[in-house]
C-alpha cells in the first residue's frame, strides 16, 4: 500500500492484516453496505483515516465504502472539483452505479452526469463530508504529536 494521511504504507498493511484476521475469526463483520451511497452490491471495502496502533473496531475500519466511493475518497486531493461534484450527487440521493470489470468509471472527467447514478430517496447514511472532517482531525492530531516529540 502507498502512504496515506500521514501513515506509511507499512502501517496501513499492518492494519489491513489485523482487519483480515478479525474478519476471518468472525470478531468483526465484513463490510456489506456503503456508508456513503448505500450500495450493497459489488465490492464493499473498509476505509480508515487513522491507521495508528492499537488497531480497533470503529477506527481501523471506520468507513465501509463501495469500490466507487472508496476510489473517489482517495481521488479527492488530486481533483477537489470532481470530489465536490461527486459528493454532491451522493448527498442528493444518488447511488453510484456498479460498473463492469472492463469499464472505467469516469472519475477523471470534468462532470458527473445523472445517468451515472441510481436515484431514490437517500438511505440513512454517513456523509462523505464526514470522511473529509475525519481526515482533517487525524492530520491535526498527527501534527500536534510531531510538535510534542520535537
Amino acid at each position: 500500500m502507498k502512504d496515506y494521511n500521514g501513515f506509511s504504507g507499512a502501517q496501513r498493511d499492518r492494519a489491513q492484516r489485523w482487519l483480515n484476521k478479525e474478519w476471518d475469526a468472525g470478531r468483526l463483520a465484513r463490510p456489506s453496505k456503503c456508508v456513503a451511497c448505500g450500495q450493497t452490491e459489488g465490492v464493499i471495502e473498509a476505509h480508515a483515516e487513522d491507521y495508528s496502533d492499537p488497531f480497533r473496531a470503529g477506527v481501523t475500519d471506520e468507513f465501509h465504502l463501495c469500490l466507487i466511493c472508496h476510489t473517489m475518497v482517495h481521488f479527492r486531493a488530486r481533483n477537489p472539483k470532481v470530489w465536490s461534484d461527486y459528493r454532491a450527487k451522493i448527498e442528493a440521493g444518488g447511488c453510484a452505479k456498479l460498473i463492469k470489470k472492463k469499464q472505467r468509471y469516469p472519475g477523471g472527467t470534468a462532470k458527473f452526469t445523472d445517468d451515472m447514478f441510481d436515484w431514490g430517496s437517500p438511505p440513512l447514511r454517513r456523509s462523505l463530508l464526514e470522511i473529509e472532517m475525519s481526515q482533517d482531525e487525524v492530520a491535526k492530531r498527527l501534527s500536534q504529536e510531531a510538535k510534542g516529540a520535537a
